[in-house]
Order: structure tokens, then C-alpha cells, then sequence
């Protein structure tokens, strides 16, 4: 029962947060978290991969540059400091 509570709280907050940020209406994150495990993240926090997707979606058509989208890894890791575990875990 314990486990049940704690996985509809996990979900509660991923859909308040997800209102707060720029994430396409056909993202399942919590089917993507459930299905795919994070388990390479240490500590791993759902608001920093939607804060991540926030940066990498948000204002794509003008940000990018021969396909690709720039980052600045000085500025993720002052937010995130294992901001590259995310990286790979949405690749």
C-alpha cells in the first residue's frame, strides 16, 4: 500500500510540474519513466529531465543551429550538476 501512495504522489507531482513548462501534450513521462527506468541517474529527480526537455523543446525552430540544438553545459550544471546522465537517458 505504502509503494501504491508513493507512485500516485510521484505521478500528482509530475503533472503539476508539467503544467510550469513547455512539454508536447503527447510526452507520456510517466509511461517513459515507468517503462524505461532511470536507473543510470544517480539521485535521479523528475524535474531536472523536465527541466532539460524544457530547454531542448522550447524555441526549437529558432535555436537551432545545422540541426542541432546548442547548450551551454556551464550554465546546466550550475542547475544540474549530472545534467550529461540526463542527456544520455533521453538519447
Amino acid at each position: 500500500m505504502k509503494e501504491y501512495l508513493q507512485e500516485v504522489i510521484f505521478l500528482n507531482l509530475i503533472q503539476r510540474i508539467m503544467k510550469k513548462f513547455y512539454i508536447p501534450n503527447n510526452l507520456d513521462l510517466e509511461k517513459l519513466i515507468y517503462e524505461y527506468p532511470p536507473s543510470e541517474i544517480k539521485h535521479f529527480k523528475p524535474i531536472k529531465l523536465i527541466y532539460i526537455l524544457d530547454i531542448l523543446i522550447s524555441h526549437m525552430d529558432k535555436d537551432l543551429v545545422d540541426g542541432y540544438k546548442n547548450l551551454n553545459a556551464e550554465i546546466l550544471k550550475t542547475r544540474i550538476d549530472n545534467y550529461n546522465q540526463y542527456l544520455n537517458y533521453l538519447v
